[in-house]
């Protein structure tokens, strides 16, 4: 697996001091009924034991066990669009969502 993130997000991490994130999903409820969102969270997961870890750039990045690829290629990106849900930062594209 190929793992890329963005210069704008390499920056914007060492400006924070931040050295690991954490890629994970989480169901986001709606009117109908809830949908799956990827969501970066800028620090370590708790339960270590359910993430794997990839080092790219110095930064660790923790991605669930359990998470679908939708190619070979996982790419961290500056947010595209202003979010009000939390750890919505940055947007990352590779990953399958059910």
């Amino acid at each position: 697996m190929n793992i890329i993130i963005d210069d704008k997000v390499k920056e914007r991490l060492r400006m924070m001091g931040k050295k690991s994130i954490t890629v994970y999903t989480a169901a986001v409820g709606s009117c109908w009924s809830p949908r799956p969102e990827i969501f970066v969270r800028l620090n370590e997961p708790v339960a270590r034991d359910k993430y794997d870890m990839f080092e790219v750039d110095g930064i660790n990045i923790y991605l669930y066990k359990e998470a679908e690829l939708t190619d070979d290629t996982l790419r961290i990106e500056p947010a595209k669009y202003v979010s009000d849900l939390a750890d919505k930062e940055f947007d990352v594209h590779g990953l399958k969502l059910d």
